[in-house]
Parts: C-alpha cells; structure tokens; sequence
C-alpha cells in the first residue's frame, strides 16, 4: 500500500512515515504476542532452532527444496516436494522455485524488474525518459 502510495504521489514522506509505523507495530506485536516473537527467532535463525517445537523447520526444508532446483529447476512435476511440509498451502512459493527455477522465482517476485518506472518514470528522468517529451505544463 505504501509502495502505491508513493508512487501514485511521489512523497517520500509517506514512505518514511509508514516504515517508521511498521517498526513500532512490528515491535509492540513481538512483546505482547509470544508467537510473533518466535517466528521471528525463526527467520532470523533457521538452522539452531530447527529441532525446537515451534521451530524452523518447514522454514530450512523450504530453503533445501530451492537448492535442489538450482538455477535450472527440476521442471514442474520432478520436484522432491515431498520434503517441503504443507507445501501446497505454506510454501508454495518453495514449490514453485525448486521446480522452475531459482532466476525465474526470484523474477516472478521482481516483476518490474530492474530500471523499471517510478514516479518521475523510467531512469530517474521525466515522463517520457531520457529524450522524451517534456512534461505537460
């Protein structure tokens, strides 16, 4: 929301104001709520708390799961999903990169891909780039 904000406006007030929102809800939820607590242990470290109740497995075999596709994938329907649990409702993103491919997950999730628009257009220039029309006054 903030990110279409911005752009739709460009003010970066906005940005600064909701990362700042962010930060103070994210650390009031991490005191009152233990759970919020531990799944941020969990992400921050994966690999010493994998043999804890509540811990990060499902977390380390989703980062396996992208290992084994490699950069070229495993091609869809010869992944080992088997290893990934609740794959099919928790990890699909883990799914789909260890069978199509690392690069092309990681450019689904970076659609706009580099250099692409903003509010002041593509390269930091006016509407129409480098060359293009001036802006209408």
């Amino acid at each position: 929301f903030i990110s279409m904000l911005w752009l739709a406006t460009g003010r970066s007030l906005y940005v600064i104001v909701g990362l700042i929102l962010f930060a103070v809800g994210a650390l009031v939820a991490s005191h009152l709520f233990s759970q919020v607590d531990a799944r941020v242990e969990n992400w921050l470290h994966p690999w010493s708390r994998v043999n804890l109740v509540g811990g990060s497995d499902q977390l380390v075999q989703g980062i396996y799961g992208l290992g084994t596709g490699g950069l070229t994938g495993t091609g869809l329907g010869f992944g080992l999903l088997g290893y990934i649990p609740e794959v099919n409702s928790d990890y699909i993103f883990a799914a789909f990169g260890t069978e199509t491919a690392s690069t092309v997950a990681a450019t689904s999730v970076d659609i706009g891909g580099p250099g692409g628009g903003g509010p002041v257009g593509p390269g930091g220039h006016g509407p129409g780039g480098p060359g293009g029309p001036p802006p209408a006054e």
